[in-house]
């Protein structure tokens, strides 16, 4: 970098580009136990004082395109068409972070990063409807005023029935259930499928 033409020519780096990890968390994933840096902002921090020594530049953007939800990794290392995850913070230069100059999406959400991870992705690059439609159903709040959730507006039957309404039931590719899970348990389309102790989804 300092060949490169360091603090003259260079403004800054891009972090978590294809990755899943928070922008800001108050409640770290285990796996980040010990670690000075369990979210992307304290990372920034981290590698900017290391930076700085060297007269480096210290300024960052933080990909936040997918960003896994609670339960969803077991490690660091997890990094293919994780799930649940959702589309993170949307874009902006608010980042309460000196180091970091803005929020950003890099990685294309419905862009597939191989055939792993969720059942039935397709191979790197191709596109993976199913996944994208869980990114948005899992949105960060900010994207829309109902924080993502697709849920279908019931209508009405003339059949009687016993079972749970649809319209109380998690929409095509919501959460279903999982450890710790209060709301619905049940589809208004397709199945409970479980993918891992903390996380069910319709599909």
């Amino acid at each position: 970098m300092q060949k490169a033409g360091s603090n003259a020519r260079i403004r800054g780096y891009s972090s978590n580009v294809s990755n899943y990890n928070p922008y800001q968390t108050d409640n770290p994933p285990p796996y980040t136990a010990g670690s000075p840096s369990p979210d992307e902002s304290r990372y920034a921090n981290s590698l900017a004082n290391a930076l700085s020594q060297y007269g480096l530049p210290t300024k960052f953007i933080i990909d936040q395109g997918r960003v896994a939800l609670a339960g969803a990794r077991s490690e660091w290392g997890e990094w293919c068409n994780v799930a649940p995850s959702g589309f993170g913070q949307p874009f902006t230069t608010n980042t309460n972070n000196g180091n970091v100059d803005a929020i950003v999406w890099v990685k294309p959400g419905g862009e597939s990063d191989g055939a792993c991870g969720m059942s039935g992705a397709p191979q790197a690059g191709a596109w993976f409807d199913t996944y994208a439609q869980m990114l948005v159903t899992n949105a960060h709040p900010a994207i829309s005023a109902s924080g993502g959730n697709t849920t279908p507006t019931p209508t009405s039957s003339s059949t009687p029935s016993t079972s749970t309404p649809a319209g109380n039931c998690a929409a095509m590719y919501g959460q279903c259930g999982g450890q710790g899970w209060s709301g619905a348990t049940c589809c208004s389309q397709g199945t409970c499928k479980f993918s891992n102790a903390w996380y069910s989804q319709c599909l």
